[in-house]
């Protein structure tokens, strides 16, 4: 997807290696998985490395997050898989996933972040209108790996098989069958996701709620409602900023499948 981007030597192309780093073979099936932070990507990571052998065991799962570069396809590997998929996610969920993971458990990410804007903010402080708003700020290299648009990721102009988070057990189900391999659920042993915790619809003005103060509502075992961190201004600089995120995400799977605020807000 990126090469002819520059003209200069593929080796030194940063778009095509970076996405060509964010690449996973599973070797059995000559297949070529491109793995994107919140979509799914550490029971991913980790079924692949079970399939290609290095791992065999849940209790080995932290052994994913240092070999993240072992199963790297090279561009004649790319280029021979017989099998290539990736799983994309609506842009405005996985935004408010990132944050309500990383930046709400004030995670490492956060005070990297922190540092990259100078230390405008405290991640104690942080809001998800404030990390929007210093976003706007960063060029989009820089962004954290778990924000960076997802089309940076994609290594292919096009994939075999492009998969909807939203619609995992399918993607599953299709892939255990292309492959060979057997998808592992990690969320339980990783506990990133917030599937166990209760979504509650009247917060008042979430987005504008520091971080540490969602932090503890977390641990009551509650959180906001996805849709209400986003108000008009919030929904349109988002739509702005993930423009091509969303084309793609509407491209594949339609405009219906992405949350349904953005007819009302966004336009």
């Amino acid at each position: 997807m990126h090469t002819s981007s520059s003209t200069g030597p593929l080796a030194q192309n940063q778009s095509h290696n970076f996405a060509l780093g964010q690449t996973m073979r599973i070797y059995s099936a000559s297949a070529c998985y491109t793995w994107i932070p919140k979509n799914a990507c550490s029971t991913m990571r980790f079924s692949v490395a079970v399939a290609n052998g290095c791992i065999s065991d849940i209790s080995d799962i932290n052994w994913i997050h240092a070999n993240n570069k072992s199963f790297n396809a090279n561009t004649e590997s790319a280029f021979l898989s017989d099998y290539t998929f990736v799983i994309l996610r609506c842009p405005y969920q996985r935004i408010y996933s990132a944050f309500m993971d990383k930046f709400v458990n004030l995670d490492m990410q956060a005070w990297l972040f922190g540092n990259l804007r100078n230390r405008s903010f405290h991640p104690h402080d942080l809001t998800f209108r404030t990390l929007l708003a210093e976003l706007r700020k960063t060029p989009a290299p820089r962004y954290d790996i778990h924000l960076r648009h997802q089309s940076s990721f994609l290594l292919y102009r096009e994939y075999d098989d492009y998969f909807r988070l939203e619609d995992f057990p399918q993607a599953v189900s299709t892939i255990e069958k292309r492959t060979g391999i057997s998808i592992i659920d990690t969320r339980d042993a990783l506990r990133h996701d917030t599937a166990k915790l209760k979504v509650m619809p009247d917060f008042k003005d979430p987005m504008d709620i520091p971080a540490v103060e969602l932090l503890e509502k977390k641990r009551q075992g509650i959180i906001p409602d996805p849709k209400a961190m986003f108000d008009a201004q919030i929904a349109s600089e988002v739509k702005a900023m993930y423009a091509e995120d969303i084309a793609l995400y509407e491209r594949k799977f339609g405009k219906s499948e992405l949350m349904s605020f953005i007819d009302a807000r966004a336009d």
